[in-house]
């Protein structure tokens, strides 16, 4: 089942994150900030957005949406001095990881300003819990799969996409690891076109995409969704 993410997910959210997204700026910057950045997102809702598929009562993968990146990254430079406490937090959990969370968190702020793409709004992360995958590391089907039909990835990116729609947005921006094939692979499924690569993020050459709503539409009601 998929709904739309509350607060009470944020844990979740986050232990899902840090899971399956291990190499993430945003895992950089500590668990402690993980939690107070998706509590923020979750809490400021015209800002940005997130929906869970939801199996057996816990979630299993997540999107995370925001609707405007300049009013969205504003926000995250107004709540600072709100998000440093979850850094010190992070910086006390672990304080050999210091320089790379400060690192992270120069990156993050400036992020709105260094992504050269005018999209309006912007796919901040998209996981699902591999054992929750249509396929398997070994490309074999998974035995959720196999019993449930269910493209976990597809759901959660239509039901991000009807309500950018709603939103009035018109198309959004995403970040990818150049290396990351699946990632890459599947926004190109949903239509997303590359209008930048090799960006050195934390020595990762990464991918830059900008992608139509009306026509990522178009293609998930085609894929039969």
């Amino acid at each position: 089942m998929i709904r739309k993410a509350t607060k009470d997910d944020t844990k979740s959210i986050a232990e899902l994150h840090e899971l399956i997204l291990g190499d993430s700026i945003f895992v950089r910057l500590g668990r402690p900030f993980l939690e107070g950045f998706y509590y923020a997102l979750l809490t400021e809702d015209r800002l940005a957005f997130a929906h869970v598929y939801e199996h057996e009562g816990r979630p299993v993968g997540f999107i995370a949406m925001a609707a405007s990146h300049e009013s969205f990254y504003g926000q995250i430079k107004h709540r600072a001095p709100v998000l440093a406490w979850s850094l010190i937090r992070s910086i006390l959990s672990s304080p050999k990881t210091i320089g790379s969370i400060l690192q992270a968190m120069g990156f993050l702020l400036k992020k709105g300003d260094l992504i050269k793409c005018d999209a309006g709004g912007e796919l901040l992360q998209i996981a699902v819990h591999p054992d929750f995958r249509a396929h398997g590391d070994d490309g074999k089907p998974t035995k959720f799969f196999e019993s449930t039909k269910s493209r976990v990835a597809q759901g959660l990116y239509l039901e991000a996409m009807k309500e950018l729609k709603k939103r009035g947005i018109k198309d959004f921006r995403i970040m990818t690891g150049d290396g990351n094939v699946a990632s890459n692979a599947f926004y190109s499924k949903m239509g997303a076109k590359k209008v930048e690569s090799g960006i050195k993020i934390f020595g990762h050459p990464t991918s830059i995409y900008r992608a139509n709503v009306e026509d990522s539409l178009g293609i998930l009601h085609n894929t039969g969704l």
